[in-house]
């Protein structure tokens, strides 16, 4: 089967209205290459849902181009066959007023969408696109407008992925300084993109509703959000929540997008990424200039991020990662409960909470400045570090930095010998379950002298 609705030679029509229509799933159909065949438009009033996997044929819903007829310099030879090059998925003569959700696994398209204002993504609410490995990106800015209901965007995969947001030449033309984008977002994951290098979130993108974001595999992306707009937008500092600075070149948040919501936040194999959050410098209005005393404040003022909800933390062999921030910066975390640091080579974790007159803005600041308020709920720890006396092991934290941690789990590399100061074991009044894995220690604790 090639196509499921193939239009006769004259249609006493000029459009097919699907009045009843709510769920279309295909699966499995290696010849298909089309849901419909023809010229005519095609309408589905009450049609929610979409799922279509493993049509390796398929490149578009609904197109006029036959795989074995048509002008040869609209089709192109691949490797399934004759395939329409410059089809898009829904063309503009599809239209699926309530579209809901809209599911796409392992078939043959370029692009999803037109590039022109869609009716047919305005109730969309859930959107995964799974190997497909055409795809270069998801689709143009100008309809990230048109999908103020979506909850649930992932994108896994796709092996010419290089841009969630197309934006060339389009920002400029229909950027809104008043518009916020995907404010309802719950969640969001990029996996197994190997050419992802920008998301193209620009500043006016607000996650407010944000809850889980994964970034897996993705080597080559640099940025989550980019283009800092200067403005009169609330900033960074100890108020803001679940911050987001610019990214320039290797880090990930932008200081004008907000994550109040975010409960997980999981980074793993992204090897380009350096720091999570940067900051250019002092914010200033577009008639000021950035003067050398902005300059000096920005290097002198500790600044403190607060992730309100985040729960779970994870960064997963990100080797480049040095820290959150590159300035002066202190980070509290009120409901995180488990924490995952594994194979971050060039990051040094934990140091003891200094006044920012002891921090110098040439050093390379930690990935946590601790003290007794950072984790007041963390429950579950496990690092994996080259150097885990650093701060950990070396007894410099403070006694009450982790006053309700029940699991630790240190994942050491081979051969690497340490020990666990007692004073540090003892201040752990409920800890429940410590592993020690692939160490190569003489004793694990030791004595610091124990006459009281």
């Amino acid at each position: 089967m090639e196509q499921v609705v193939r239009e006769e030679e004259e249609a006493m029509t000029h459009k097919f209205t699907f009045l009843s229509l709510r769920s279309v799933t295909i699966e499995s159909c290696s010849n298909l290459t089309n849901f419909h065949l023809g010229s005519q438009a095609l309408e589905f009033p009450q049609l929610s849902d979409i799922r279509i996997a493993e049509c390796p044929k398929m490149t578009a819903f609904s197109s006029s181009v036959s795989r074995e007829s048509g002008d040869a310099s609209e089709n192109v030879v691949g490797k399934g066959g004759i395939y329409d090059n410059t089809a898009t998925f829904f063309s503009n003569k599809v239209v699926i007023p309530r579209l809901e959700r809209l599911d796409l696994s392992s078939i043959n398209i370029h692009k999803i969408w037109h590039h022109s204002s869609s009716p047919s993504i305005g109730y969309l609410n859930f959107l995964r696109v799974k190997r497909c490995h055409n795809l270069k990106y998801l689709f143009p800015f100008f309809l990230a407008k048109d999908l103020e209901q979506l909850r649930f965007l992932g994108i896994l995969d796709c092996n010419m992925m290089e841009q969630v947001i197309f934006t060339d030449g389009l920002v400029e033309e229909h950027q809104g300084r008043n518009q916020m984008f995907f404010f309802n977002q719950r969640s969001l994951w990029l996996n197994d993109l190997p050419k992802l290098t920008s998301s193209c979130f620009e500043n006016y993108f607000e996650f407010h509703c944000l809850a889980d974001l994964t970034l897996r595999n993705c080597p080559l992306l640099k940025t989550f959000i980019s283009k800092c707009v200067p403005g009169d937008e609330p900033q960074i500092g100890q108020h803001v929540q679940a911050s987001n600075l610019e990214v320039h070149n290797s880090s990930l948040l932008n200081e004008k997008v907000v994550f109040p919501s975010l409960k997980r936040l999981q980074i793993q194999n992204c090897d380009l990424l350096e720091e999570i959050i940067e900051l250019q410098g002092v914010i200033a209005d577009e008639s000021q200039s950035t003067s050398a005393a902005q300059s000096i404040v920005a290097e002198t003022v500790t600044t403190k991020f607060v992730f309100p909800k985040l729960i779970n933390l994870g960064l997963d062999k990100v080797p480049r990662l040095k820290s959150f921030y590159s300035r002066m910066h202190t980070t509290h975390w009120p409901s995180l409960k488990k924490m995952d640091i594994i194979e971050c080579p060039k990051v040094q974790i934990f140091t003891p909470q200094c006044p920012g007159s002891q921090v110098g803005i040439s050093n390379q600041q930690p990935l946590f400045c601790v003290n007794e308020d950072t984790f007041p709920v963390l429950e579950e720890l496990t690092l994996k570090t080259n150097d885990m006396g650093k701060g950990i092991c070396d007894g410099q934290l403070s006694l009450q930095c982790f006053q309700n941690l029940k699991h630790l789990n240190l994942q050491f590399f081979p051969e690497t010998s340490t020990t666990l100061p007692y004073s540090f074991i003892r201040s752990l009044p409920v800890l429940h379950k410590l592993v020690i894995d692939n160490a190569s220690i003489c004793q694990i604790v030791q004595s610091e002298g124990l006459s009281d």
